[in-house]
C-alpha cells in the first residue's frame, strides 16, 4: 500500500543530467505528496500533486501524464511513497512559466506549495548524497548542496539515497 506519490523530472543538457526540484517552505523536493481519499493508485496521486505543485507549467494534461507514468520503468519506493522518474526535454525558462502560471492557478485547488523551480545537476546530488546511501533512513536529515546553495528536504534525501542505492542515478551519469 502507498501513502503518497510524486514525480522526479530529469533531463540532459550540455552533456550533464539534471533533476527539476521545487522549493517549498522547508527546502527543495520532488513534485508529490500524500494520497487523497478515493485515490486507489499512485499514478492518480502523483499526477494530481504534480499538476498542483507545478501549476501546470511543466506538463499540463492529466491524461498525458498518466500515460507517461504507466510506461515509466524507473521508480523508487521508500517509506510508502512511490516516486516516478520522468524525462522531459530541457527548458531553461521553466521557472518563468511556473511563476506566470502561479497567478493563473493560484486558487484554493492549487495551493501554491512551491515558490520556484530549479534544475540541479545530478552529479552534485550524487556527491552530497554519498554518505547517506547506506545509512538507516530514519537517521537521514535535510541536506545542503553547496554549489547550488539549496537544502533538500529530508523526504527527498531518503528517496535520492534509495535511487542511488538502486542504481538509478548511475544511469544518469
Amino acid at each position: 500500500m502507498f501513502s503518497g506519490a510524486g514525480i522526479m523530472i530529469y533531463t540532459q543538457h550540455n552533456e550533464e543530467f539534471y533533476v527539476l526540484l521545487g522549493e517549498g517552505r522547508d527546502g527543495f523536493s520532488d513534485f508529490g505528496g500524500g494520497r487523497d481519499r478515493g485515490e486507489k493508485h499512485p499514478i492518480d496521486t502523483a499526477t494530481r500533486e504534480f499538476l498542483e505543485e507545478t501549476c501546470h507549467s511543466v506538463l499540463d494534461d492529466a491524461d498525458a501524464i498518466k500515460n507517461i507514468l504507466v510506461q515509466t520503468t524507473c521508480t523508487v519506493f521508500a517509506a510508502n511513497y512511490l516516486q516516478y522518474w520522468v524525462h522531459i526535454p530541457y527548458n531553461a525558462d521553466i521557472d518563468t512559466k511556473f511563476k506566470q502560471n502561479q497567478s493563473k492557478f493560484g486558487t484554493s485547488k492549487y495551493h501554491l506549495e512551491m515558490k520556484r523551480m530549479l534544475w540541479v545537476p545530478v552529479s552534485e546530488i550524487r556527491t552530497a548524497i554519498a554518505p547517506y546511501v547506506n545509512v538507516d533512513p530514519k537517521t537521514q536529515k535535510q541536506l545542503h548542496l553547496e554549489k547550488s546553495n539549496i537544502h533538500l528536504r529530508k523526504h527527498l534525501v531518503k528517496l535520492i539515497a534509495k535511487a542511488e542505492k538502486d542504481g538509478i542515478l548511475e544511469l544518469l551519469n
